[in-house]
């Protein structure tokens, strides 16, 4: 159910001090009908029928009545008008309007009748999240172990054993005028909130949270006033920048997936099946660079010398005197790596490494220290995500995506520890 504003308008006096008021009072609500005696003739272009149109328009109102002498609302035996007027916020519904001849009044009467409307279906997607508390429980350490894939294997089993479905509202794109002091402001609206829900009785979190409330509604506004004004200000005298704005402002669609339908091979072939696109921008990443090395002339041919690298005396020596990491370093390693980091294709993330951080520390020093030793870096660590994200021109060319790959988390500790190297 939502909820809907009716009023009554009977306009006399000065027009200059009805607009100004009656602006207000529209902008103030959100669904809202209003009936009214305007005094204000629509079947003539003159300033103020043109002042008061381009008002409410303003104001995100239109007005129903169709603007034609047949449909006047007062009719004498000298002059047609149509001086009473019904306008509305209500963008999405349908509505019938009649106009009905009256014995009480030389107005004619306005029937309205909306259409029942059913609102957009607020959208959900299912996601798999991890139970950090059932995860910690579930995971078991093992100190003696020295392999680093049986335990990369036995974390991924209990990542996989603590995960549940979750569903998650799909909230419409950010705006652009929606900044960090608005975002800040309103979590703690929220917080405010919880703490008035969570003690309903108590006065003075009522009104924090009200005071707040309005706090945060009068700089939301004032925030979008600004950015908007500014923005159109900057195109003012520039027909096709403004559109190019106003196209982009309405533009405020789900983006339900960003990958291609279809894509053009390399050999000619337009597929469309998700495994054989994703097979076509590998062959692409995995071969482009060769190709684009073919490609550079070779201006130097006849060199008789080559540059070759050299393994200095200090080199070996720093190797020799490198001493094993410790669990303190391991766990110093951890906590420093960005928490909202994407999960590898192993899907460990790092929140799920710092939440079993106590358990692995120990085990997980001696598999580096042990993969150090033998001069091995797991195989499973060297395997990345990529994405492609898409740049600019025919989007069935896989030439115009680039690739953002994403490595395990687990292999940032390796790296870290190896910096120790250099």
């Amino acid at each position: 159910m939502y909820s809907l504003d009716i009023g009554i308008i009977y306009r006399s006096g000065n027009l200059k001090e009805f607009m100004e008021t009656y602006s207000d009072k529209l902008e103030a609500r959100k669904r809202t009908v209003v009936f009214g005696d305007y005094n204000i003739d629509l079947l003539t272009s003159d300033h103020t029928t043109s002042m008061y149109k381009e008002m409410l328009e303003q104001c995100g109102y239109k007005i129903i009545n169709k603007i034609d002498p047949n449909y006047a609302t007062r009719v004498t035996s000298t002059s047609k008008t149509i001086i009473d007027h019904i306008s509305t916020s209500l963008k999405e519904h349908q509505f019938h309007l009649a106009i009905i001849e009256s014995a009480m009044s030389d107005h004619r009467q306005l029937y309205l009748e909306i259409k029942k409307y059913k609102p957009n279906d607020v959208l959900k997607t299912k996601y798999e999240a991890v139970n950090y508390v059932e995860l910690y429980k579930t995971l078991n350490s093992n100190n003696s172990n020295e392999d680093y894939l049986e335990l990369e294997n036995r974390l991924i089993s209990s990542i996989n054993k603590s995960k549940f479905i979750k569903t998650k509202i799909l909230n419409p794109p950010r705006k652009d005028w929606i900044n960090k002091n608005i975002i800040r402001q309103i979590n703690e609206r929220n917080e405010l909130w919880l703490r008035h829900k969570t003690h309903p009785n108590d006065e003075i979190m009522r009104n924090n949270f009200i005071k707040k409330r309005n706090e945060v509604h009068s700089i939301i506004q004032k925030e979008k006033s600004e950015y908007y004004y500014k923005a159109f200000e900057e195109c003012r005298h520039k027909s096709s920048k403004m559109w190019k704005l106003i196209n982009e402002l309405s533009y405020n669609k789900f983006r339900e997936t960003s990958a291609p339908s279809k894509l053009l091979t390399q050999e000619g072939r337009v597929v469309t099946e998700i495994r054989d696109i994703c097979d076509c921008f590998n062959d692409f990443f995995s071969s482009v660079g060769s190709i684009l090395a073919n490609q550079i002339p070779n201006v130097h041919k006849n060199m008789t010398t080559t540059c070759t690298a050299t393994t200095s005396e200090a080199d070996f020596n720093t190797i020799a005197q490198w001493s094993p990491t410790t669990s303190s370093e391991i766990s110093k390693i951890i906590d420093s790596l960005k928490i909202n980091t994407s999960s590898g294709l192993d899907g460990i993330n790092t929140k799920c490494i710092r939440c079993v951080k106590d358990t692995i520390v120990d085990e997980l020093a001696k598999c580096i220290n042990q993969c150090l030793e033998k001069g091995v870096f797991p195989n499973s660590l060297k395997i990345a995500k990529v994405s492609p994200i898409y740049k600019s021109g025919s989007k069935l060319d896989p030439g115009n995506y680039r690739p953002i790959s994403v490595l395990p988390v687990l292999s940032k500790v390796f790296e870290r520890v190896l910096d120790k190297l250099h």
